[in-house]
């Protein structure tokens, strides 16, 4: 049986799995300048990323390079 690929969740949608945005946090992606490439979701004061399979939460400003182009990103 094949397996559907979800898409990733707009960034309105992202602060809730069910699909209903909390108005008490925004949410907006964070993505690499050059490409485009996800780098982050920003929630509030606070930043979500992923780096090789680990989740982290960090706080504003916030800089990294992208890994697919090498760009160096800052919030």
């Amino acid at each position: 049986m094949p397996t559907t690929k979800h898409s990733r969740l707009p960034a309105t949608l992202c602060n809730n799995y069910g699909g209903e945005q909390k108005s008490s946090i925004s949410c907006a992606d964070w993505r690499c300048l050059e490409c485009g490439k996800l780098l982050g979701v920003r929630r509030g004061a606070k930043l979500h990323v992923r780096v090789q399979g680990h989740d982290y939460t960090v706080s504003l400003p916030a800089e990294a390079i992208c890994r697919g182009c090498g760009t160096h990103n800052r919030t």
